[in-house]
């Protein structure tokens, strides 16, 4: 072997010896990383809007809500096996994606609505008025309520982040329907209250475009949904 062959191929070598030791690296690395804990980070953001942090235990409503919502769909698809459901592919072109990250789209985006409008309203000097803060008092005993005693640990909220959530959810109702009231919508093709929801055309094209929404991919990609709340197995006690 002449001298230029040897050096080919102990470049050969030296190449592939980094191959594995980058690959043995990435397999230890994989393996050797702490479980998620859900519990260990209710006070980090998930999402931030205008500076605004919603945190995981701030989340832990819009989960709760979203989880029951696809795990009704879920019992009717295959009741013995919900998680089929769950793990079920969505084919629409550039848009395809499985059914529980379409179900943390839909929690993020309900999550980004309201604090967008509740805002707003804030700029604006509204406030919920007595009767809808008690009406968002006892929406929120009814919300924990339906809870088993393994979904709110699971979460670990209390009654106050359910009222703060339910209190959320009805300023933005309040200012989206008095901002539907004087904008001309027409032409948008949809009824007010669609499109300006999380995925209308509306909120999606002129509202959010106008604030800054930052997420925290790491944290959001380990909170699986259809697995926090429900097909708890054992643990789902009353």
């Amino acid at each position: 072997m002449s001298p230029k062959e040897k050096k080919h191929l102990a470049g050969i070598i030296a190449f592939i010896a980094v191959i594995l030791l980058v690959s043995g690296f990435m397999i230890w690395r994989r393996f050797n990383v702490p479980p998620f804990v859900y519990l260990d980070h209710l006070e980090e953001p998930v999402v931030t809007v205008d500076g605004e942090a919603v945190t995981l235990r701030d989340f832990g409503c819009y989960v709760y809500e979203t989880e029951g919502y696809v795990q009704r769909q879920a019992l009717i698809y295959d009741e013995a096996d919900p998680v089929k459901y769950w793990n079920m592919h969505l084919s629409a072109g550039m848009d395809s994606t499985f059914m529980f990250d379409y179900a943390m789209k839909t929690a993020l985006g309900n999550a980004v609505c309201h604090r967008v409008y509740a805002q707003a309203a804030r700029g604006e000097g509204l406030a919920l008025d007595e009767a809808a803060l008690e009406k968002a008092k006892a929406d929120a005993k009814f919300l924990m309520k339906g809870m088993s005693k393994a979904q709110r640990e699971a979460l670990g909220i209390t009654e106050a982040d359910a009222v703060a959530y339910k209190e959320y959810e009805a300023l933005a109702a309040q200012y989206a329907a008095g901002f539907a009231a004087r904008t001309d919508l027409r032409g948008m093709g949809g009824a007010p209250a669609q499109l300006l929801s999380y995925d209308g055309d509306y909120f999606l094209k002129v509202i959010l475009p106008q604030h800054e929404v930052i997420y925290n991919e790491e944290l959001i990609e380990n909170v699986r949904m259809g697995t926090v709340t429900v097909n708890l197995s054992d643990k789902e006690e009353g």
